[in-house]
């Protein structure tokens, strides 16, 4: 397979899509982890309903987060298991992950142990698309979840894409339009360097999704 490795950028339902790109629409249950081998900081995906996919072949590392009704008054956050997707935007403006009613307990279960789910291109039509799980836990995510995929690619499994074992090392990223003074970014070789990595998809991002991550961290400033 040939992989073509992503340039991202996180946008808005009303922004303009470039004719080379395929939206991914995120729906509010869907925690995007990796993509194309790379960790997106979810704090740029705060209030983000969509991103920016280039063409060709790609792979998505996320999981389900659906907040449940378990008795009157009372709520819990259902977690899945992590889930792993593969699949080519050939001839797609737009793809969603839809998902199957997780509206009881028992479907949840299921859900869990099997995750049927599909990719949705154009015409609400299903996408080829392959795809695997795998466990993760609080350690996976707080900690270098790269590695993890880069182990994930390597071991040959139904969703491995071997081109990601080794990740080449990132292109600068060109400031907006409205920033041209500012400096191309990078992700620091120390991928876990979180100061190098929040500037490099902070560029990425639009205006408006820029200003709802600021708005975020000065509300967590000092926590």
């Amino acid at each position: 397979m040939k992989f073509k490795f992503a340039f991202i950028c996180l946008s808005l339902a009303t922004c303009a899509t470039s004719a080379m790109a395929t939206t991914l629409k995120l729906g509010p249950d869907i925690e995007l982890i990796v993509v194309d081998g790379r960790k997106v900081p979810a704090p740029l995906l705060k209030g983000a309903g969509s991103l920016e996919l280039n063409g060709g072949d790609h792979q998505l590392l996320f999981r389900v987060n659906k907040t449940t009704d378990v008795r009157k008054g009372m709520k819990e956050v259902f977690h899945s298991n992590g889930l792993i997707a593969t699949f080519n935007t050939h001839n797609q403006s737009a793809i969603t992950i839809h998902l199957p009613d997780l509206s009881t307990p028992k479907l949840r279960k299921q859900f869990k142990q099997k995750a049927h789910y599909q990719l949705m291109g154009d015409h609400n039509q299903p996408i080829s698309a392959t795809t695997d799980r795998i466990t993760l836990t609080e350690a996976d995510l707080n900690g270098d979840i790269e590695k993890k995929m880069i182990a994930y690619n390597s071991a040959a499994l139904p969703a491995s894409v071997p081109a990601l074992t080794a990740l080449p090392p990132s292109q600068p990223v060109t400031p907006p339009a409205n920033d041209a003074n500012a400096e191309p970014l990078t992700p620091a070789a120390d991928k876990t360097d979180p100061f190098i990595l929040m500037q490099y998809w902070f560029q990425k991002a639009d205006q408006k999704t820029r200003q709802r991550f600021l708005q975020w961290a000065a509300g967590n400033d000092g926590q």
